[in-house]
């Protein structure tokens, strides 16, 4: 398909699931070349996506949420998915139809089989914290808070034991807007107030975004200060759901940072992306920090580099790099243009994404094939703005061969196909040098394949895996991969 061209889909009516015509591309990067769209609604409503609306899982099924307006005011939560090649699920609304739900937030286990939703829901005089947990298609809904006083802009992240940790805006006792904590480590919600959190007069604005540890200590990122001295502060507490809480002020070249968004990668590092100006009608910038375990935060990045502009989502590859999502803004109006910037290369790239004018709050993620994913919502009047998902056709990183990037963890990917007859692909990545092992196992435990037995240099691997057509039988089957003290094992299903 040439540059410039659409991709057409053939959708059914009855899901909703139209595609825009004249959706046009226009100096698309190289990697997004050939991109396709999927309208997820054609409701005729006003539906719009936040950051933490998109998500992708290890068998590389899209999870999208959003809100959709009320006739006659206020807000729905819906929720759809995409296993490819089958179309997006019908949306399911999340919350309950007869209560207003605002402003959700997705996050998923490592897993994939846990999916929670996390939302403001209108308890009339106040609005509250609400969890929903999908269990076999239907919402079981949770309230967090229930204490009569405005809760505001919930974020939610996951650890990988499955713990659910949530961050939002809330009142004090003297009604001074606050940063609160909840989480379900110990198998109970329990919530607290970050005394040290400081959100200055206009603090239900702060925006607050979470990013958790794999053992579940929580790093909140907000905007706090007052205004004309806005930055991001950072709290972080001593230990995993625990209620001492550690601050900073994280600075960048802005004179004001209003919003950030946070990636923990497993050896600690924190990545940042924060956004800000140098006041009214000044150009906005989007800037890049990174602070390891132990140590320092690194100078700012600028990642757009070619256009003035709010970074709206940031997601790190397995080499550690950064793909974000950024709202071109003129002046102080955000244009409807949507770029993408990454530091793939060792230095920031800025493109256009999408630039019709009407393409706002991209969120990006990767899949693990390396292709690229973003969640959007278009529309020239509030009532035709639907929700869109952008794939790019093609690979965003070096996955899946051997690259020349070293990745900085060890990992297995889910194999692809999956199911899969005759053959699957699994990829896996190691950071240092290390004598590795692949097996195959059975049900019953009983290996059924070698398929890597031998010293390996750090780098990425591809291993195509052709099942012979006697001996093995369809049915079930286990990988794991052993290198050092890292073993990992994931499920697979063959069918003759």
């Amino acid at each position: 398909m040439a540059t410039g061209e659409r991709m057409i889909f053939s959708l059914p009516h009855r899901l909703s699931f139209l595609v825009l015509s004249c959706f046009i591309w226009t100096q698309v990067e190289a990697q997004w070349s050939g991109a396709t769209v999927d309208t997820l609604t054609r409701d005729s409503y006003r539906d719009e996506v936040g950051p933490q609306s998109f998500a992708v899982d290890v068998t590389n099924t899209l999870h999208a949420v959003w809100q959709r307006a009320k006739t006659g005011g206020g807000w729905r939560v819906f929720y759809s998915r995409r296993t490819a090649p089958s179309l997006w699920t019908t949306p399911s609304e999340v919350g309950d139809s007869t209560l207003m739900a605002f402003t959700p937030a997705f996050a998923i286990d490592k897993p994939g089989s846990k999916r929670y939703v996390v939302y403001r829901a209108s308890y009339p005089p106040s609005d509250e914290i609400v969890v929903a947990q999908d269990s076999a298609g239907t919402w079981l809904r949770s309230r967090i808070t229930t204490n009569g006083t405005q809760d505001l802009s919930p974020t939610i992240a996951v650890d990988a034991n499955g713990k659910v940790h949530l961050a939002w805006i809330g009142q004090d006792t003297s009604n001074a807007w606050k940063i609160y904590y909840a989480t379900n480590l110990s198998g109970t919600w329990n919530a607290h107030l970050l005394m040290g959190s400081d959100l200055g007069p206009f603090g239900s604005g702060a925006s607050p975004f979470i990013a958790v540890t794999s053992a579940g200590v929580a790093h909140i990122f907000y905007r706090g200060g007052d205004y004309t001295l806005y930055h991001i502060h950072h709290a972080q507490n001593s230990s995993p759901g625990g209620a001492s809480w550690t601050y900073e002020i994280v600075t960048t070249p802005n004179a004001n940072d209003f919003t950030a968004q946070s990636v923990v990668t497993t050896d600690g590092t924190l990545h940042l992306l924060a956004s800000g100006n140098d006041g009214f009608g000044f150009p906005p910038h989007a800037y890049y920090l990174k602070k390891p375990l132990s140590g320092s935060w690194s100078a700012p990045e600028l990642a757009n580099t070619t256009m003035s502009g709010n970074g709206f989502s940031l997601h790190l590859d397995q080499y550690g790099k950064a793909h974000v999502a950024v709202n071109e803004v003129s002046g102080n109006i955000i244009t409807g243009n949507l770029y993408y910037a990454s530091n793939r290369t060792g230095n920031w790239t800025t493109a256009p994404l999408q630039t019709d004018g009407k393409t706002y709050n991209g969120v990006l993620v990767l899949d693990n094939l390396g292709k690229g994913h973003v969640l959007t919502f278009n529309g020239s009047t509030f009532q035709t703005q639907e929700i869109l998902a952008i794939h790019s056709q093609g690979v965003l990183t070096s996955l899946p061969e051997k690259g020349s990037e070293q990745p900085y963890s060890f990992k297995l990917y889910q194999n692809y196909p999956n199911p899969f007859n005759p053959s699957t692909i699994i990829n896996y990545q190691l950071p240092i040098d290390n004598y590795v092992t692949l097996k195959v196992f059975n049900m019953l435990g009983q290996e059924v394949a070698m398929l890597v037995h031998e010293e390996k240099t750090a780098g990425s691997y591809k291993v195509d895996w052709n099942v012979p057509q006697s001996g093995i039988a369809s049915g079930v089957y286990f990988y794991r991969l052993s290198a050092g003290d890292f073993v990992e094992t994931k499920k697979m299903l063959m069918i003759r």
